[in-house]
């Protein structure tokens, strides 16, 4: 155990989370003796395979665990593996597993309650009482103190508290021990069910969490109740079909032979390998060979090593990134180039509706790792897109720049050493420029950067809710924005609360006024996105259009006066003059071709439409929102605008090969 060194320290965030959810029978009659005894060696195994997982190397990486992987890019929590125990504490089986936990001293222990206290004069923001059961709060059997929880030496680690009274109130109604089994699901990356074969009796039962991990695809561990001597079983929905549905699963288990297919015996190593692609960091692609001996495609290659994002070579700097090459200041410099020709349109301002943007700015309980990481992850990207797309500007005005010194000689033949020498070192910056961002591979890095932004900007604005877009299914990530934006939900886990009516409305409206939000902000942003790619655009034609007629012009009147000059006493232009005409000959055409190369290159038109559209989207699910009153419908509303964020930044994305450095 190692390995798990600083789990001890249960009121420790740690960068490496494993969160295992319990739900079993309340009843369980002769059999609880030999229950606390399976769960003793279920729990015992479990951290061991924490241990073993933790401990694993990563590819590629001499000396890198996945332990320390997770400690490198969220340093400054304790050390080694943090484990938590989600539970009901329902009189039962649940009581049972939260008192079996902290008598192993395994980690923390997170109760979640179905039902509140009914609220009283002088109520502080904190909780004093949980009920396992409702909505008819008169028994007091069934509160539980939360300083001093039956059966424990000492309170909860962390306490949510649900109002089901208030679910139940919604239309239609939502069931407050089903939204407790909902939240435990959830969050769980593993999950150990008492179970005795059996649908449940009703809403929120120990069948329900097994519907709901199987839905979620999440690894189960079962002690199986139905027979004597309480065997322990292994349910894994990903070696399933994946549509498996509950009630399919739970008639197969009646078939001879299919208990075994389906739940065979429980093994500490399958397990370790079920939760290893979830917690592994992603490394250099191991691409496949093609059939010409080659290696195929960058895409291919991702896609077959696990890891769908190529090109990327991620090596921990104490953040969340990788460093950024020697040389990469000079890119830097040229951001400013972006700003002045993109982010500034004038005085103009985009039309939003002021119902849309309006409203007062409240702000939930943001776990600090979640603030920061998505901090850090926003900042690194604007700065990178800047200097990216600065750099590219610069690039390609290098081009007019290393035509006009070529020409130069023609008009100053006596400087022609100079503006050779001139010519030459901004062809070599050009080329520096260029390797730099090819080496590093800029593009790629800079999109992936903003996609774990906007996935982090997410997670901010619906962890207050207790829920992520990652709910539904429990994949393994495919690429590294996705494995560190999970390990950072993982760290910060669900929300440690009061979730009743008020708290779901604070969080709500944070989520849609949020200056750095998924809904308003978002309205505000597309509209000026759409405003500036418009306004760049213009800005381009109109230059396009002014440097083709001072061109047209040029030449007519190079021609007319080479033409009419001796009758009208004139003479014939000059050598100063006929190379000045050659000069600007090739230098504007030159510069017309950069112009829509920019335009081509930033995809222009085809961004200010798709703001407009995006921000109609966010508009039209904020306007919902302000209208409904219902709490499951408003968090639907919020999960649709968040998916709209993640699957535009995801396209955008796909698009990086056009954002690639030009060629030289």
């Amino acid at each position: 155990m190692s390995a798990m060194t600083g789990m001890d320290d249960a009121s420790a965030v740690h960068a490496m989370n494993i969160r295992v959810a319990f739900a079993g029978k309340r009843d369980l009659g002769p059999q609880t003796e030999l229950f606390a005894q399976r769960l003793d060696q279920v729990f015992t195994a479990i951290a061991d395979v924490a241990a073993r997982l933790s401990s694993r190397p990563v590819p590629g990486d001499a000396g890198e665990t996945v332990l320390s992987a997770h400690e490198a890019i969220l340093p400054g929590g304790a050390k080694g593996v943090g484990l938590t125990l989600l539970t009901g504490y329902a009189d039962g089986a649940d009581r049972i597993a939260a008192i079996t936990w902290r008598r192993l001293g395994l980690g923390k222990l997170h109760a979640v309650f179905p039902y509140r206290h009914p609220p009283q004069p002088g109520d502080g923001p904190k909780p004093v009482y949980g009920w396992t059961h409702g909505p008819n709060i008169t028994d007091p059997t069934y509160r539980v103190d939360l300083r001093a929880p039956p059966g424990l030496d000492s309170g909860f680690n962390d306490v949510t508290v649900l109002d089901g009274a208030e679910s139940a109130r919604e239309k239609p109604p939502r069931h407050g021990h089903l939204e407790q089994t909902r939240l435990l699901a959830r969050w769980a990356d593993v999950a150990v069910v008492a179970w005795d074969r059996k649908a449940a009796a009703g809403p929120g039962g120990t069948a329900d969490m097994v519907a709901l991990c199987l839905a979620k695809r999440t690894p189960m561990i079962w002690i199986d109740l139905t027979e004597p001597d309480l065997p322990v079983r292994q349910i894994f929905p990903g070696q399933l079909w994946a549509d498996v549905h509950f009630g399919e699963f739970l008639h197969s288990l009646q078939e001879p032979g299919a208990l075994e297919l389906h739940a065979p015996a429980f093994n500490v190593m399958d397990l370790e390998e079920q939760l290893l692609p979830h917690y592994m960091p992603p490394g250099p692609p191991a691409p496949p060979q093609g059939s010409n001996g080659g290696h195929a495609d960058a895409k291919s290659a991702g896609a077959h090593s696990g890891h769908a994002e190529p090109d990327m070579r991620v090596r921990y700097q104490n953040d969340l990134y990788p460093k950024p090459p020697k040389g990469w200041f000079l890119a830097n410099l040229f951001a400013p180039l972006w700003s002045i020709a993109y982010k500034h349109p004038g005085n103009n301002q985009p039309s939003v509706s002021a119902s849309v943007i309006s409203g007062e700015v409240v702000l939930p309980d943001i776990h600090p790792m979640i603030a920061s990481a998505f901090g850090q992850a926003d900042e690194r990207a604007s700065a990178m897109g800047d200097a990216h797309r600065g750099t590219q500007i610069m690039i390609l005005l290098i081009a007019p720049l290393a035509v006009l010194l070529a020409t130069m000689p023609a008009l100053h033949p006596s400087g022609k050493f100079f503006y050779v020498l001139a010519e030459l070192v901004f062809i070599l910056l050009a080329f520096f420029l260029y390797s730099s961002l090819v080496k590093f591979g800029s593009h790629t890095y800079w999109s992936d950067v903003r996609r774990l932004a906007e996935r982090l900007r997410v997670l901010r604005a619906t962890r207050p809710l207790a829920f992520d877009v990652a709910d539904s299914r429990a994949d393994p990530p495919a690429t590294w924005t996705e494995w560190l934006a999970r390990a950072v939900r993982r760290a910060a886990g669900p929300p440690c609360c009061l979730l009743d009516i008020a708290a779901k409305r604070y969080a709500i409206k944070f989520a849609q006024t949020d200056p750095e939000g998924i809904l308003n902000h978002q309205v505000n942003y597309q509209a000026m996105t759409e405003l500036r790619a418009g306004k760049l655009h213009e800005r381009i034609h109109w230059f396009e259009s002014k440097f083709f007629l001072l061109l047209i012009a040029l030449l007519a009147g190079f021609l007319g006066w080479y033409l009419l000059g001796p009758t009208v006493g004139w003479g014939k232009p000059s050598a100063g003059v006929g190379a000045f005409i050659m000069i600007a000959s090739a230098v504007i055409p030159v510069i017309a071709a950069i112009f829509m190369a920019i335009e081509g290159k930033f995809d222009l038109r085809e961004n200010e439409k798709k703001a407009k559209a995006l921000a109609e989207q966010f508009a039209k699910v904020s306007e919902q929102i302000s209208d409904e009153a219902n709490q499951s419908r408003d968090e639907e509303l919020l999960r649709e605008a968040a998916l709209i964020l993640l699957n535009d930044v995801d396209r955008w994305r796909e698009g990086a090969i056009r954002r690639a450095p030009v060629n030289l």
